[in-house]
């Protein structure tokens, strides 16, 4: 999983976070550490917290907007 290793235990939860800047981090992602990377990210990507959190962070300086614009 992005190149850490994690025990595959039913136990485990793995939470991926956002933090820019100052304040609380967003939640991301959260699951099993059995999932796959590409799973992760293409959940990531259609998360609509996590859109919104990265376009305020555009509006505020803090962040550089992607090559298409958005």
């Amino acid at each position: 999983m992005f190149g850490k290793r994690v025990a595959d235990s039913a136990s485990i939860v793995v939470t991926v976070k956002i933090a820019i800047g100052k304040g609380r981090p967003v939640i991301a992602w959260s699951g099993t550490a059995a999932a796959r990377e590409a799973d992760i990210v293409a959940e990531v990507s259609a998360n609509p917290s996590v859109r919104r959190y990265l376009d305020r962070q555009v509006k505020a300086g803090r962040l550089k907007p992607d090559e298409s614009g958005t």
